[in-house]
């Protein structure tokens, strides 16, 4: 037999070896790839996570920016609120050392009211004692007054008991106009100063009487001043005097706007000594001088008054005769 030779044995053998490594090689290679694939796969991956990450991180970069502008504005607020919060805390400061300055004060006004409150009992208890020596002098001084009016009331008496004992009175024919106007002109001074107005009021014909003339005229005064003094204090001061015939009787009437006689004095009012003025002011003669002169010419005066409406006084005085005496000789 021909004998191979040893290079066509080993080939095939070399191939083979070759082939496997080849195999292996491409084994290998195919494990490179699929671990270059998986790579690979990985970066893609990767990428894409990155990606995702690029992108959570620009949502976040955009929060984050609104967080720091919502953090400035906070920041503003905070500012703003710290320096209110300053100022509050000033303002109170301020009130707390207003309300401790008060509260001294307080407590000093209190000090001093109670130092008031001690001067005010020791003054009240002086001025007690001062108005029991008051109430006692004015006692005192009533008592005197009291004493001084009756003196004077028992020297007017002395003294119309020393005209009780004068002469005669004469009477003859009068005119009753004539007296008043005597009258007034003796009270018009007076009555101007107080702003008094008379107005009269007499028939156009001569009213005659037989009286006295002075005594007459000093029914006149009686009547005016009483009625001067009742307009003292009233807002309307009037007098009018008015004079009527009836018959055989003149009457006349004297009236004020005054406040009237209090109600119940009507039946006083002529009586001696009775008066409503003052203490001092008067005598309480006039009234009832004037009744007894008008009782002595025979005729009649009475007194109409409400309180508040003003007084009349009428006088009814019998007319002269045409014989020239009255109803009944004197």
């Amino acid at each position: 037999m021909n004998s191979v030779p040893q290079e066509l044995i080993a080939a095939p053998v070399q191939r083979t070896i070759q082939l496997e490594q080849l195999q292996e090689d491409y084994q290998r290679l195919l494990q490179e790839k699929r671990a270059l694939e998986m790579l690979v796969q990985k970066d893609e991956e990767r990428r894409h996570a990155f990606i995702h990450i690029l992108s959570d991180l620009n949502t976040l970069n955009r929060k984050l920016t609104d967080q720091r502008k919502a953090m400035i504005h906070i920041l503003a607020d905070y500012e703003q609120d710290r320096s209110r919060l300053a100022g509050q805390t000033e303002r109170l400061d301020n009130s707390r050392r207003a309300l401790m300055h008060l509260l001294q004060d307080s407590h000093q006004a209190n000090l001093r009211l109670e130092h008031s409150r001690k001067a005010m009992i020791h003054i009240m208890s002086d001025l007690k004692e001062t108005t029991e020596a008051v109430q006692h002098r004015e006692q005192e001084l009533r008592e005197k007054q009291e004493q001084l009016v009756q003196a004077g009331k028992l020297a007017t008496l002395g003294e119309l008991s020393t005209f009780g004992r004068a002469a005669s009175v004469s009477y003859e024919p009068v005119v009753i106009e004539q007296v008043m106007e005597r009258a007034l002109s003796l009270m018009a001074e007076q009555l101007r100063l107080r702003q008094i107005e008379v107005q009269v009021h007499f028939p156009a014909d001569e009213v005659i009487v037989i009286g006295n003339a002075i005594q007459l005229e000093q029914v006149f005064i009686n009547l005016l001043t009483n009625a001067r003094d009742a307009l003292t204090g009233v807002p309307r001061k009037v007098i009018s005097i008015t004079c009527e015939v009836h018959a055989d009787v003149v009457e006349l009437r004297v009236r004020d706007t005054g406040p009237g006689i209090p109600e119940g004095l009507e039946q006083r009012i002529f009586d001696p000594f009775f008066t409503t003025k003052k203490v001092g002011t008067g005598t309480g003669l006039g009234l009832s001088i004037t009744y007894g002169i008008i009782k002595d010419h025979q005729g009649i005066i009475s007194v109409d008054s409400r309180p508040g409406e003003g007084a009349l006084f009428v006088i009814h005085l019998p007319l002269i005769r045409q014989e020239g005496t009255r109803g009944d000789d004197i």
